[in-house]
């Protein structure tokens, strides 16, 4: 608007204009603002649809007339508080207006009139689930109310589809699903140094090294919570160096790894790896996705070691 604000267009579709000696014009994709005091038609409208608008004077006044493609006059107009007022009415629907989006501005007779008066009668038909769908996964029975009760007009559901009853929709399903809640206080018992060691790699950090290190790796004992870290490059080195690090902590300590515990990241599931693990006798556990609470121990050292370097 011209005082910087702006109103809604709430619907779209067809108005009939009785111009110029009556006749009827159908003018089409006009928008329906029901804030607006008055009915604009746009001059851009009218020429990309090759029809011909000419500003003139009559009897010194400013004045403008509207030719079709063929060069007959349709609507005559005069200036008035710096607007143009077609000399024209609008033909108000006897009871409803049917909106829609068209593409042309047409001459129309009375049969036409009579079918702008007629709801279309053409109805949607499709299966209990493709409705389903299309309404948001709003439960089956209130899908079937709005088509009986016609709350959804021309709304049919196809009833010979056997698969709508058995249905079953996975996104609903994992939308609805829960888990249980993770105990703060785990309850595994460790009787000695190295029975469960933690490890986990912590995400590139912002700022190298000066021998270009982007990672660490942790490595935890469970009894002692011993804490070893080492600096990787890339996080293909951490079978390595890990591995290195079992063997070292072995032969230091003369005790044995029972159980190797971290998280699903990639870097831990090489064959290289599992061959390590079976021929040491190391059982390897591993959290849930998305779980970072199951490995609480070493996304707890990570933070720890962020937070003080």
């Amino acid at each position: 608007m011209g005082d910087e604000r702006y109103i809604y267009t709430v619907g779209i579709g067809q108005v009939k204009i009785m111009m110029h000696q009556k006749a009827i014009y159908l003018v089409q994709n006009m928008y329906y603002v029901s804030d607006l005091n008055g009915n604009l038609l746009s001059v851009f409208y009218l020429v990309n649809r090759k029809y011909h608008v000419h500003f003139l004077l009559q009897n010194t006044r400013p004045a403008v007339e509207i030719n079709d493609p063929d060069g007959h006059v349709i609507a005559y107009g005069h200036e008035e508080n710096s607007l143009f007022i077609f000399d024209s009415t609008t033909c108000l629907p006897k009871e409803h207006a049917n909106i829609t989006i068209l593409s042309d501005l047409e001459l129309v007779n009375d049969s036409v009139e009579e079918k702008m008066d007629e709801p279309p009668q053409k109805k949607s038909t499709g299966s209990l689930t493709t409705w389903y769908k299309h309404l948001r996964h709003v439960a089956k029975a209130t899908v079937k109310k709005l088509s009986k009760k016609q709350i959804v007009k021309r709304m049919e559901i196809d009833e010979h589809d056997d698969e709508d009853e058995t249905h079953q929709c996975s996104t609903c399903l994992k939308g609805k699903m829960t888990r249980q809640p993770i105990p703060k206080v785990s309850g595994i018992e460790n009787p000695r140094i190295f029975h469960r060691i933690y490890s986990d790699i912590c995400s590139p950090m912002q700022k190298t090294t000066q021998d270009s290190h982007h990672y660490f790796m942790t490595f935890i004992d469970s009894h002692s919570r011993y804490i070893k870290v080492e600096l990787l490059k890339t996080k293909d080195e951490a079978v390595e160096k890990l591995m290195a690090l079992i063997e070292h902590a072995e032969v230091e300590t003369g005790e044995w790894v029972n159980y190797f515990q971290s998280d699903g990241g990639g870097e831990y599931f090489s064959g290289q790896f599992a061959k390590y693990l079976k021929s040491k006798e190391i059982h390897h556990e591993f959290t849930n996705p998305d779980t970072p609470q199951e490995n609480s121990v070493a996304e707890r050292a990570n933070r720890t070691l962020v937070h003080t370097a």
